[in-house]
Parts: structure tokens; sequence; C-alpha cells
């Protein structure tokens, strides 16, 4: 039995820190649209839901030397819900660039094509 007034074990505070990081995430997701920091919120956004996987899965790695409670359900809650902004955010980074590297190609084809008209109407 633990004496009282004894501090966390640092699995008992990763799990936590695993799901507060999801709140984080949320966070960052409305000040990034209040103030029109979406860039910023969205990075940070990304990288709170990194730690808090990381978080999660260092917790679940003391289980073993200090049991389940207190341990297992925030940190399987946190893996999920950050795993969940990663599943969603990752897809949407990825279409995003496509589309910006559609846009540039667009862009370099339509300046070909507005120099070869500039060209061909200046006379010799």
């Amino acid at each position: 039995m633990k004496p009282i007034g004894t501090t966390s074990s640092w699995a008992k505070v990763t799990a936590r820190c695993s799901w507060l990081a999801f709140l984080l995430v949320l966070g960052a997701n409305v000040v990034g649209s209040l103030t029109g920091l979406r860039i910023v919120a969205d990075l940070l956004a990304l990288l709170m839901a990194v730690c808090g996987v990381l978080c999660g899965i260092v917790s679940l790695l003391g289980l073993r030397q200090l049991g389940r409670k207190g341990i297992l359900v925030p940190a399987i809650v946190g893996i999920l819900l950050n795993g969940l902004v990663l599943a969603i955010w990752i897809p949407n980074f990825i279409s995003a660039y496509h589309r910006r590297q559609a846009r540039r190609t667009q862009q370099v084809e339509w300046v070909a094509v507005q120099e070869l008209f500039d060209g061909s109407s200046r006379p010799t």
C-alpha cells in the first residue's frame, strides 16, 4: 500500500498528458480559427497530437511495473483521440500538397502559353 501524499507515477502522468494533448489540439484549432493563424495552429496541433500518441505509448510501457490502475484507460483514450487527429490531418495535408503542386503546374503552363502568344504577336 502506498503512503498518503505520494506523487503520481511517471506512467500515470504521461497517460494523463496523452489525453490532455488532445484538448490542447482542440484549443489550438479554436485559437487558430479565431485569430487567423491557421497554419501555425495546425502545426502546433500536429506536434501536440504526435506528442500525445508518444506519451500514451510511453505510459503503456509502465503497465507491467505499476499495474493498470490509472494508466491503461487514459493512455488508450489519448492514443485513440490523438491517433484520430493524425488520421484526419495527414491525408488532408497530402491532399492540399497535391492540389498546390497541380495549381503551380497549371500556373507555369499558363505563363508559357501567355509568353507564346505575346511572342507571336510582336512585329519583327
